[in-house]
């Protein structure tokens, strides 16, 4: 049988508070990302009714609506893994390392496409303007 030391089986309080808060934030951080998907979802069957033939000023109201939601929960969902205490001495392995990494290429594209957005439509509005298409009411642009 093997004795241990007393001071290295004893608790700590502080790192087991940290553990706790982590193990807290990362459970809100899957339901966010859950929620986040479904989200998601909502948008793109909307973006049905943002474009094309079926387009109308209401349709894309809406799809804008819901991709703003769509982002502000993508960008909490992503502050709570962040900002989430770590524990010294831990490796990720597996499917978390695979997440954490993607999130590099994923979260990006979730900035940056609403305003990819906005741009596009601005100049698209602006080129029908110049070139004397008339722009229909509701249409975003300047």
């Amino acid at each position: 049988m093997t004795w241990i030391p007393s001071d290295q089986t004893a608790g700590n309080a502080a790192e087991q508070a940290r553990l706790d808060k982590r193990s807290h934030m990362l459970k809100i951080h899957q339901r966010l990302g859950l929620i986040t998907a479904g989200a998601l979802v909502a948008t793109l069957v909307l973006s049905n009714g943002a474009a094309g033939k079926n387009s109308t000023a209401s349709g894309r109201e809406l799809h804008a609506a819901v991709g703003g939601l769509t982002a502000g929960l993508y960008m909490t969902t992503a502050s709570f893994a962040i900002f989430a205490p770590k524990v010294p001495g831990t490796k990720t392995r597996g499917s978390i390392r695979l997440h954490k990494a993607l999130a590099y290429i994923h979260g990006p594209g979730m900035i940056l496409t609403p305003s990819w957005e906005r741009w596009r439509m601005t100049n698209e509005t602006a080129a029908k303007r110049w070139h004397g298409t008339p722009v229909r009411m509701g249409q975003w642009g300047p």
